[in-house]
């Protein structure tokens, strides 16, 4: 059933719908979420949060303020691994960009 590999990239979460999003989220651990938001585009932020209870967004802010400084590798390598999961439940068919 699938028409050529699709890839899912960290900022395709522009292009997912509310509900894709909260399926993904369901699949990545908070600390490589958090690393992967430190110095991520405000737009992408804004719309990962929209899917989140406001306690959530709060304490994520948080960790990425307690992070400080961290290596570009480090957070390169967690959308990474965000990439690689959604690539998954794209070919699954879980998730779908617009």
């Amino acid at each position: 059933m699938k028409k050529g590999k699709s890839i899912f990239q960290f900022d395709d979460f522009l292009r997912l719908d509310e509900l894709s999003i909260q399926k993904l989220l369901r699949e990545i651990e908070a600390p490589i979420l958090t690393i992967a938001l430190k110095n991520a585009p405000t737009a992408i932020k804004e719309k990962i949060y929209l899917t989140m209870p406001k306690s959530a967004v709060f304490l994520y802010e948080e960790d990425i303020k307690f992070l400080g400084e961290i290596p570009e590798e480090r957070i390169t390598e967690a959308r990474g691994n965000i990439s690689a999961i959604g690539t998954k439940l794209l070919e699954e068919g879980e998730i779908s960009l617009s």
